[in-house]
């Protein structure tokens, strides 16, 4: 028997439903490229706008993790804007 091993712990996790809409759209903004995904899991639900917190972050990357912790999607039509230069945003 092994006292120093810790426990393992089960994580439970919300399965998202599947996304009537998830697109990825391309903007352009005064010359700038900008990024923003959109997601929702019926049409017709109200709109939300998730920026990320800071430089370095990219933000469009983490969308399952955010579908998994918060599920927004099932409430609103969510776009996620990823800053410019950051991820895959030119």
């Amino acid at each position: 028997m092994n006292l120093f091993k810790a426990p393992q712990q089960k994580h439970k996790f919300c399965l998202a439903a599947p996304l009537a809409i998830d697109k990825t759209v391309n903007l352009d903004i005064c010359g700038s490229t900008q990024r923003i995904r959109m997601c929702a899991e019926r049409r017709g639900l109200p709109n939300i706008l998730i920026v990320q917190a800071g430089p370095g972050f990219p933000l469009l990357h983490e969308v399952n993790k955010f579908r998994q912790c918060l599920n927004l999607e099932r409430d609103f039509l969510v776009t996620y804007w990823d800053q410019r230069g950051c991820g895959n945003a030119p």
